[in-house]
């Protein structure tokens, strides 16, 4: 049976999620039941009683070509070991995906296997890019500060979208409980401030052999240059940046969407079909990395 989520659930989801994500927890599992579990999001698949399968579908607004549009993102899919390779995560996603058609031109999903959803009509738009800059041991002087603000960051993320032509809305108030997730993993942030305006900002975790940046954002290019010189003067700094998708890239931990309707959304954005095939517009790519 397929059915809505009850609160009841949230126990056995819980459970669940720490088993199958062990891997790539970090503390986020607990901020994330915390603060941002709704059992209005989970949809069930229930097998003797018990949760056998489930995922969550995430509301969250894009802007593509400047015009802002209702989406939803598809998170923590999950099949109970005990109920694998009996066909419930593909009920799930159909049914899923059949509501959200109903509601939305497109609906994005993160995936740590994207060949689990190409299936669906899910394309891939971003991947994941590593990139190191060993320690120079050069003087460089800017005004660095380490801290979190939700203000000053929120600003510096919506000049830096300038670049990109579609990216998920990410506001005032969604920078303040991104500070709390941020806590709950134990990372740490770095902005470079001009006349009290952040230029360009790090969320990062510090490693055996330097800094790790999981999210970088700057202005411009001469901002992301000034902040990685700063940084680059006392460590190792490693950036992971969402890169556009090529095929024969690595298929893993990859944002990829589905386009309900094609040619609805060319009209509600003003942007070509060809367009919406590449994931660009104006010249311009989308910047879509993993939020929940």
């Amino acid at each position: 049976m397929i059915r809505k989520g009850k609160a009841s659930d949230q126990k056995a989801v819980y459970r669940l999620w720490k088993e199958l994500f062990a891997f790539d927890d970090g503390g986020y599992s607990d901020y994330y039941f915390d603060a941002l579990y709704d059992e209005k999001d989970l949809l069930v698949k229930e097998a003797a009683g018990e949760v056998a399968a489930c995922l969550q579908r995430r509301r969250h607004q894009m802007v593509i070509n400047g015009r802002t549009i209702d989406t939803s993102i598809i998170v923590g899919v999950m099949t109970h070991p005990a109920y694998r390779h009996r066909g419930y995560m593909r009920e799930l996603m159909e049914q899923t995906l059949k509501d959200a058609a109903k509601q939305e031109l497109l609906t994005v999903i993160q995936a740590y296997d994207m060949n689990l959803y190409t299936p669906f009509g899910f394309r891939a738009v971003n991947g994941k890019a590593e990139h190191v800059y060993a320690k120079s041991g050069d003087t460089f002087q800017i005004d660095l500060q380490e801290g979190y603000d939700a203000k000053s960051m929120a600003a510096c993320f919506w000049e830096s979208m300038a670049s990109y032509s579609g990216y998920f809305v990410r506001d005032e108030a969604y920078f303040l409980r991104y500070e709390q997730e941020m806590k709950a993993q134990g990372l740490k942030c770095v902005r470079y401030m001009e006349n009290k305006r952040c230029m360009a900002y790090a969320i990062y975790e510090r490693g055996t052999d330097g800094i790790v940046c999981s999210e970088w954002m700057a202005v411009d290019a001469m901002a992301h240059e000034k902040l990685l010189k700063a940084l680059r003067t006392r460590d190792q700094v490693t950036l992971i940046l969402p890169i556009e998708y090529c095929e024969g890239g690595d298929p893993c931990d990859n944002t990829l969407i589905l386009v309900h309707d094609e040619a609805g959304l060319c009209a509600r954005c003003a942007i070509s079909m060809e367009e919406v095939s590449e994931w660009k517009c104006n010249g311009k790519t989308w910047y879509l990395p993993e939020w929940a």
